[in-house]
């Protein structure tokens, strides 16, 4: 073991050049953690606004089909009631 440097530095100083150490690792790790989860975010936000626009897409294609459905039920009521003897004011 090179005993230059705990004459140099002494034990403390090893061991806070060891903590320093430790925790640049730690924060470099933070970092990079931080990037990946912004990209996360970024792909979450952007499936959430495809899924709200295919929501709005079938909402508008479900009252289409309501209204059709409405339109030809009042028609077979009109041609019903007109099988069946009821007059038409």
């Amino acid at each position: 073991m090179d005993w230059n440097l705990l004459e140099r530095f002494g034990i403390a100083g090893l061991i806070g050049i060891f903590f320093f150490l430790v925790l640049k690792w730690v924060l470099e790790q933070f970092k990079i953690e931080l990037i990946e989860n912004r990209k996360e975010r970024k792909e979450y936000l952007d499936a959430l606004a495809r899924i709200k626009q295919e929501l709005n897409d079938h909402n508008v294609r479900a009252k289409e089909f309501q209204c059709a459905v409405q339109k030809e039920h009042n028609e077979m009521i009109v041609s019903l009631g007109r099988i069946n003897g009821y007059k038409t004011q």
